[in-house]
C-alpha cells in the first residue's frame, strides 16, 4: 500500500515532467526502508515552505521518464545513488544538477561517488559520530571497559578516531585489522573476543560477507561477550544493543538539507546522523547476565551527555 501511494506522486495531476523546476527523490526500491523514508520526507515537506515540486519514484523510473533535469536530485540508498551517478556520466545536463545522497553509510557513498564526484554533491549519512557509540557503551555497560573491534577496509582508517573516542571515556580499545583477502574471520574474531568485554561493530564491507555477521554473533554469544552494533535488524538477529538512525529520522535531516538548498544556502557539507535511536535485545542481555536499561532510557541518557558536552 505504501509503495503504491508513493508511485501515485510521480506525475502531478494535469502536468508534464519538466513543466516547472522540480526536485527528484530517487529511491533504490519502492518498498521497505526507502518507502518509509520517502513517506516521512513527503510528510515533512508538506509542512515546510514549498518552493518546488517533489517527485518520488524508484531511481530508474525517474531517469527513464524525465524530460528535463531537476533543480536537485536526492537519492535514497546506495542503489539509487549508483543509478543517478551512472546516468550523470553520460548526461551533461544532469551532471550539472546538485546531488544529495541519503539513507546510506559513508563507505557506500564514497564507493559509489569516488572519482566520479558530480560537480556538486553531498550526503546525509547513516553513520553515527564515534563518540556516540562509546557513550552508549558507557551508559549501557558501565563496568565493561575493554572494547573489541574487527576493522575491515572501510573502518581501518577510523582507528585513530576510535582510539581517541574510547580513551575519552576511560575505555581500552582492542581493534584488530582484518586481512583484506581473508574469507575466514574466525581466527581474528577469536583473538579479539579473548581480550574483550564487549564487541563493537561498524559498517564494513568485509563484515557484510554472507554468513559473517551470524558467525560473529554466535561466537560472541558463546564467549558471553555482548555485541553492540549499528543496526536494529542485527539486534533482532542476536546482537545485544544497537545505535542507529531510523529511515524517518534520516528523512527529516534530509528534508532540512533540501530546504536549506531551496533557501539559496547551497547543499550542506557531508553530515553524520543527527537524530538516533537505540535498540536492546533484552532476552540476549538477560542470558548474558546483563542488567540493561530499556532502549528509550539509554537513548535519553546519551542525548543528555551530548547536550552537556
Amino acid at each position: 500500500m505504501l509503495a503504491g501511494s508513493l508511485a501515485a506522486t510521480l506525475l502531478p495531476q494535469g502536468r508534464a515532467w519538466g513543466a516547472d523546476p522540480t526536485l527528484w527523490l530517487a529511491l533504490t526500491e519502492p518498498g521497505g526502508a526507502y518507502a518509509e523514508a520517502a513517506a516521512a520526507l513527503r510528510e515533512d515537506w508538506a509542512a515546510a515552505p514549498r518552493r518546488a515540486e517533489l517527485l518520488i519514484a524508484p531511481a530508474r523510473e525517474l531517469l527513464a521518464l524525465a524530460s528535463a533535469p531537476p533543480r536537485l536530485v536526492v537519492s535514497l540508498g546506495a542503489g539509487a545513488l549508483r543509478a543517478v551517478v551512472d546516468r550523470m556520466q553520460n548526461d551533461a545536463a544532469l551532471a550539472r544538477v546538485p546531488l544529495l545522497a541519503s539513507l546510506l553509510p559513508r563507505a557506500s557513498y564514497e564507493a559509489v561517488v569516488g572519482h566520479r564526484m558530480p560537480a556538486s554533491a553531498s550526503a546525509v549519512l547513516l553513520d553515527q559520530p564515534l563518540d556516540r557509540h562509546f557513550e552508549l557503551l558507557r551508559q549501557a555497560l558501565p563496568t565493561r571497559r575493554k572494547v573489541g573491534m574487527l576493522l575491515g577496509p572501510d573502518t581501518v582508517p577510523l582507528r585513530p578516531a576510535l582510539l581517541a573516542a574510547a580513551a575519552a571515556r576511560g575505555m581500552q580499545l582492542n581493534a584488530l585489522a582484518l586481512p583484506s583477502a581473508s574469507q575466514d574471520l574466525y581466527p581474528a574474531l577469536r583473538e579479539v573476543l579473548d581480550d574483550s568485554e564487549v564487541l563493537l561493530t561498524l559498517p564494513d564491507s568485509l563484515l557484510l560477507q554472507p554468513g559473517a555477521l551470524q558467525n560473529l554473533l554466535i561466537a560472541a554469544y558463546r564467549q558471553r561477550v555482548p555485541v553492540a552494533t549499528y543496526s536494529a535488524a542485527q539486534v533482532k538477529a542476536g546482537a545485544t544493543l544497537a545505535l542507529f538512525t531510523s529511515p524517518a529520522q534520516a528523512a527529516r535531516q534530509t528534508s532540512a538539507a533540501m530546504q536549506a538548498f531551496l533557501a539559496g544556502r547551497g547543499l550542506p557539507p557531508v553530515r553524520l546522523a543527527e537524530s538516533f535511536s537505540v535498540a536492546v535485545n533484552a532476552q540476549v542481555g538477560r542470558s548474558l547476565g546483563l542488567a540493561l536499561d530499556d532502549a528509550n532510557t539509554l537513548a535519553a541518557a546519551v542525548r543528555r551527555q551530548e547536550v552537556a558536552r
